[in-house]
């Protein structure tokens, strides 16, 4: 309100003009995203359709895609959410095995970590047959040095299981 008409007028025409480059650009972008996230569409249904061996290789790709598709920016308006709804499907159906991969891993960690807990659990009973001797009962150190060594080759042939789990049990043993 403060400037002349001809400042007003002027500031005008750089709204207009730059309301019409920012309308250009959406139609270029549009342009340009549309048949980009048409192409990302068929190599993730290509993916569903033939998955690849390796689990951990299919959710990087999934991850991959996924990345590329939201940094495409927006299709035409008619198609957008039609794209959107089969790309987020599509991902959803090519990670369900990488999922269930997953799910068995951590369950094979878990069985891991309970034969972890038993060794320890041979550990502190060994330990505790040891504490109990009287001073005067002879102690079979030989048989005591192959326990410990037969619990060890245990301890390290019991799997992987999760990192702050392991630290935990590590320090139990």
């Amino acid at each position: 309100a403060l400037l002349s008409a001809n400042q007003q007028q002027r500031i005008q025409r750089d709204f207009e003009a730059l309301t019409e480059k920012m309308d250009d650009l959406t139609d270029w972008e549009h342009y340009i995203a549309t048949p980009r996230k048409q192409e990302l569409l068929d190599h993730i249904k290509a993916l569903v359709e033939t998955p690849l061996d390796n689990p951990n290789e299919q959710a990087k790709k999934v991850k991959a895609y996924r990345k590329q598709w939201n940094s495409l920016g927006h299709a035409d308006d008619e198609v957008e959410k039609t794209l959107n709804d089969e790309f987020n499907q599509a991902c959803e159906t090519a990670f369900a095995p990488c999922r269930q991969f997953y799910a068995e891993q951590e369950k094979i960690r878990e069985q891991h970590a309970q034969t972890r807990k038993n060794i320890i659990t041979e550990v502190e009973a060994l330990a505790s047959t040891l504490n109990n001797k009287s001073e005067d009962e002879v102690i079979d150190f030989k048989a005591i040095d192959g326990k410990l060594n037969k619990l060890n080759k245990s301890w390290r042939e019991a799997g992987d299981v999760d990192r702050e789990q392991y630290q935990a049990l590590q320090k139990q043993f």
